[in-house]
């Protein structure tokens, strides 16, 4: 048995631009679980459902670019050790700065996608871009749907769940 204070309790349900980032991400498993521990919702249903909408997907794609950013910044580094070792006007050198020139750009485009704010909606999804704005209008808490036993302060957790 956990027991988690009730400091600690604002800090994981409050959902707001700051406290977005302290929640686990990327990986189905943890949404899977939130649904069976809230709501008793089998993990195999919420992962089948994650799948067929495309979450899986859009989670490996992100994995996989997070991968092509970092594969991309050592070929920069090595292309920034080429260029060093080469003369100032030499042909060969004009075309590895320009491969460095090019990478570098998309490197920065896709860094910034991954940095972006979790606190954001897809632009083809109008009523999620509506509760977005509304829980950011109305400073939302978000307090899950769990009988809470609260001892000297504390919530008590035992596996996964708040009881």
């Amino acid at each position: 048995m956990k027991l988690i204070s009730m400091k600690d309790m604002e800090k994981i349900f409050e959902l707001n631009p700051k406290t977005i980032n302290s929640f686990k991400q990327n990986k189905p498993r943890y949404i899977a679980r939130d649904f069976e521990n809230l709501f008793g919702i089998d993990e195999r249903l919420t992962y089948m459902i994650l799948l067929a909408r495309g979450v899986f997907k859009w989670l490996a794609v992100r994995e996989k670019l997070i991968k092509l950013k970092n594969q991309w910044k050592e070929e920069i580094t090595e292309l920034n050790n080429q260029l060093r070792k080469l003369p100032k006007n030499s042909k060969e050198r004009k075309i590895l700065a320009e491969r460095w020139k090019t990478l570098n750009k998309c490197r920065e485009q896709i860094r910034k996608l991954c940095h972006s704010t979790r606190w954001q909606a897809p632009n083809n999804d109008e009523k999620a871009k509506r509760f977005l704005e509304h829980i950011t209008k109305n400073k939302l808490i978000v307090y899950l749907p769990l009988d809470i036993e609260i001892k000297n302060d504390y919530l008590v957790e035992e596996k996964g769940v708040i009881k």
